[in-house]
């Protein structure tokens, strides 16, 4: 779960763009074959796609969603 603060703070940062959370995404699960890595930068991917449809939110709503979604899925 420590991941996803990570996810949080680097959206907020705008330290890693979406583009570039798809290109390592697919390092991290395919080349890399770590798990872990690529749950952090599918979650990225998730948040920045859920701001991109919502885009009249901030992305402080935006992460809201994201932790709402995700600890639902964790039930």
């Amino acid at each position: 779960m420590a991941w996803l603060y990570k996810v949080e703070e680097d959206i907020r940062r705008c330290t890693v763009t979406y583009a570039n959370a798809c290109i390592l995404y697919g390092r991290a699960l395919y080349e890399g074959s770590d798990e872990e890595l690529a749950r952090y930068y599918g979650e990225m991917m998730a948040a920045y796609v859920e701001m991109d449809r919502r885009w009249v939110m901030s992305r402080e709503v935006a992460l809201n969603y994201m932790w709402r979604d995700v600890l639902g899925r964790q039930r």
